[in-house]
């Protein structure tokens, strides 16, 4: 069967007709749609590139039930399963931090490095949580080509939470390796979390502002990543994600 053939086919089965499907969310990089079939979506990107990257990775993770499978994809959208059960952070405001929700995001954080991840991390607001008490997450679109060792973005969100002593407890009680190697990093306020970045880089900053190579441009649109900023610099293709938040 020719490539043509079967992308057509994959098309007429998913039936992708945006305008007989339901807006469920409206984000910052995109759209993501209900299909009739109330069991799948589509993820609709304003940046075909971006797209690319989130259905790389979720293909490349379609052995496993911990992530949602993807199926067929055109341009800037795919489809891929519908992410069952409610968000982890309203499940854990209604049942606590319990010892089996810590144990869960444990075994998501070792599922992780098992599957070679770069990028050890997931925003908690992206874990979902069925009436069978299984986790699904929403990987990084660069889960595997950033290199970010302990679970950064997701201990954030259990710090907010309020309940981040309770994950570290279950931690140094049950994968000690973990606390002894990123448990102090989780602990820091995000004060002093910028602070050290900004020790940490004022050198090639320096040099780079001395030289006129960087220039911070304008944002082109908000990002939100929960308290991280967003900040791009000409001559370069890389990110830098800021520990600090604009009041």
């Amino acid at each position: 069967m020719s490539k043509k053939k079967k992308c057509k086919e994959s098309k007429e089965k998913f039936k992708i007709e945006l305008y007989k499907c339901e807006l469920v969310e409206k984000g910052k990089k995109g759209y993501t749609f209900k299909m009739p079939d109330d069991t799948k979506l589509i993820k609709v990107f304003f940046k075909e590139k971006r797209c690319n990257k989130m259905y790389e990775v979720l293909n490349k993770l379609k052995n496993y039930d911990e992530f949602p499978k993807v199926y067929y994809k055109e341009g800037n959208l795919f489809v891929m399963d519908q992410m069952k059960g409610i968000h982890i952070k309203k499940y854990i405001k209604s049942n606590g931090m319990t010892d089996e929700v810590c144990g869960k995001l444990l075994s998501l954080i070792i599922l992780m490095k098992k599957s070679k991840f770069s990028r050890i991390d997931a925003k908690l607001k992206n874990i979902y949580i069925d009436d069978k008490g299984k986790l699904m997450v929403l990987p990084y679109k660069n889960s595997f080509t950033r290199k970010i060792d302990y679970p950064m973005n997701l201990c954030k969100g259990l710090r907010k939470l309020g309940v981040m002593n309770e994950f570290l407890e279950y931690l140094k009680n049950n994968k000690r390796e973990f606390y002894d190697s990123w448990g102090e990093k989780v602990k820091r306020p995000d004060g002093a979390a910028y602070k050290k970045y900004k020790e940490k880089k004022s050198g090639t900053t320096d040099k780079l502002e001395k030289n006129n190579e960087l220039k911070i441009i304008q944002f082109q649109e908000t990002i939100d990543y929960d308290g991280y900023v967003e900040i791009r610099f000409d001559k370069y293709n890389d990110i830098e994600f800021i520990p600090f938040s604009f009041s």
